[in-house]
């Protein structure tokens, strides 16, 4: 009877003790992680867009502007007629154009308020000279003596190779008076007296 009660005693011992047993290990059992359990930090992560920066194309280089040659550089007086070219130097006095003869002359000689000559020869180059205040009182006073102002427009001449004048007077009014003759014609001597003094003029300015 002790016997029977013992083996009993130490069977509920027995039971008791892989009952805890397994209760232990069942949290250790459900606290284990597989590998397919774990998350990879990396997976399904957003790839963050990196910005490039871009360098910026330099600036472009200053080019030096090309320096001008002489072929470059206009003239402003080439190709003015000398009336253009002498607007700034004071009214017309009086003007000549001398044409004909043997040679076929073609001169155009300008005398202006302010002493300015110009002289263009047949070729086309004009020459410019400055005449002083005391020669031009010859010229200034026959402009404006009675036997200039009395002078008619035109005085005809056949003959042939003759040299031909045509003289442009300028006016207090601003209008000009032309008066044409030749060398042989049938004319005053004022027109003689005229053509003598710009003669004299023009050989300053050659």
């Amino acid at each position: 009877m002790r016997l029977s009660w013992l083996v009993l005693l130490v069977g509920a011992l027995l039971m008791a003790g892989c009952g805890a047993a397994e209760g232990a290990s069942a949290p250790a059992l459900a606290a284990t992680a597989t590998v397919d359990d774990v998350t990879d930090p990396t997976q399904g992560a957003t790839p963050i867009a990196v910005a490039t920066a871009t360098a910026a194309p330099p600036p472009p280089r200053a080019t030096a502007a090309p320096t001008p040659t002489v072929d470059d550089v206009t003239d402003p007086t080439q190709g003015a007629t000398p009336d253009a070219a002498g607007a700034g130097n004071g009214a017309l006095l009086i003007s000549m154009h001398k044409t004909g003869g043997i040679a076929g002359v073609d001169e155009y000689f300008a005398v202006y308020a302010g002493g300015a000559l110009e002289l263009r020869g047949k070729d086309g180059v004009v020459t410019r000279a400055q005449a002083a205040t005391a020669d031009l009182q010859a010229l200034q006073q026959l402009l404006a003596s009675p036997d200039v102002a009395a002078l008619a427009g035109r005085y005809p001449d056949t003959t042939a190779d003759a040299f031909n004048y045509e003289l442009e007077l300028g006016t207090a009014e601003g209008k000009a008076r032309k008066i044409i003759f030749s060398d042989t014609s049938a004319h005053p001597p004022a027109l003689d007296q005229l053509l003598a003094e710009l003669v004299r003029l023009r050989d300053t300015a050659k």
